[in-house]
């Protein structure tokens, strides 16, 4: 959708394989089965758009080039932790979208960084996945990965298609502040709030993908003991 959308660069980031159960759920085709997920999706990419493209392989570690907003897709809380980390750190715009349970619902999460909660600012309730046999036989086991359902290829469309709508409203803000700064600067001020630049951002979107397709936005306050130095809630 990016791409197709104009985006001039995107960095695709996947250590994964593709195998022919995922595409139920993907774009890609047979002809792509065995490659690496993101080094696939370049060349698909290219095939369909002008869009420039750099892939990397492997997990995540931080990002190869500067970027100004990161689209987070991860099946994996501790995945989808670190890139908050590293996001945090380099100032860097972030939006989390995923499908829960038998995918009736879609999480879009909005990471401004200093302006709205993190990702690690939301409590997720309930246990973890219940582990697979892959945790005796995988030493790169995530027990925070969600298992794959089977046909949530709608699900996927719908929730990526919000996850895209909410990227073009940071670019939008993003510009917004940009303008606000530049003409700020050129009246010499230096001070001033900027609020109502984002007001109308939804830092937290829980949207029913099963009619009557209602959607919920609740508000969660800000600061936690990774985007603040507030370490009451922090337990052994």
């Amino acid at each position: 959708m990016l791409a197709k959308a104009g985006m001039g660069k995107l960095v695709l980031v996947d250590p994964d394989k593709l195998e022919s159960g995922n595409l139920k759920r993907h774009v890609l085709t047979m002809d792509y089965v065995g490659m690496n997920k993101a080094e696939a999706m370049g060349i698909y990419l290219a095939s369909v758009s002008g869009c420039e493209v750099v892939t990397v392989g492997e997990k995540f570690n931080g990002l190869p080039v500067e970027i100004d907003v990161v689209a987070c897709c991860a099946d994996s809380d501790l995945c989808c932790q670190l890139v908050n980390d590293y996001c945090l750190r380099h100032w860097i715009p972030a939006v989390y979208a995923g499908v829960y349970g038998a995918a009736e619902t879609a999480e879009v999460i909005t990471v401004l960084p200093g302006i709205t909660p993190c990702y690690a600012c939301y409590e997720r309730e309930g246990p973890d996945p219940e582990p697979t046999q892959e945790k005796y036989t995988n030493p790169d086991y995530d027990p925070t990965k969600a298992h794959h359902h089977e046909g949530l290829w709608g699900d996927v469309l719908m929730a990526a298609a919000i996850q895209f709508r909410a990227i073009l409203k940071v670019i939008e803000i993003e510009e917004r502040i940009a303008v606000a700064n530049k003409g700020r600067e050129n009246r010499g001020i230096f001070y001033g709030c900027f609020g109502e630049l984002w007001a109308d951002l939804n830092p937290l979107m829980l949207v029913s993908l099963r009619p009557p397709y209602t959607a919920e936005f609740p508000k969660q306050p800000r600061g936690c003991a990774v985007c603040s130095d507030d370490f009451s809630k922090l337990t052994v």
